[in-house]
Parts: structure tokens; C-alpha cells; sequence
């Protein structure tokens, strides 16, 4: 039985591989991609930029 899978694994293991390493690569691209976007959507709607500061100070003094 061993045998049989064996021979079965090595006769298919290029095509295998193949669409392994394809998917997994693709998932990592992907992943970083949207891991950016995530992190940038976060970063960009937070109240306290730099500029918000600052026109935040200037409404005290007047």
C-alpha cells in the first residue's frame, strides 16, 4: 500500500508542487498587499496627525 502511494505521489509531484508553491506565493503577495492597505486604512482615519495638532494648538490661543 506505501508503494502504491509512493509511486502515485512521485508520478504527480511536479504538477503538485507546482500549484503549491503558485498558491502559496499568491497568498503571501496577497496577504502583504492587503496587510498594507489594512494598516494604511487605520493610519490615515486617526485624528491625531501631525496637522490636526497643530490647528488643534492654534484653536486654544484664539
Amino acid at each position: 500500500m506505501y508503494k502504491t502511494i509512493w509511486n502515485y505521489i512521485s508520478k504527480h509531484s511536479k504538477k503538485a508542487t507546482i500549484v503549491l508553491c503558485s498558491g502559496g506565493y499568491a497568498g503571501l503577495i496577497f496577504g502583504f498587499l492587503g496587510g498594507i492597505f489594512y494598516i494604511y486604512k487605520d493610519a490615515a482615519s486617526l485624528p491625531h496627525t501631525a496637522t490636526g495638532l497643530y490647528n488643534h494648538q492654534n484653536t486654544h490661543l484664539a
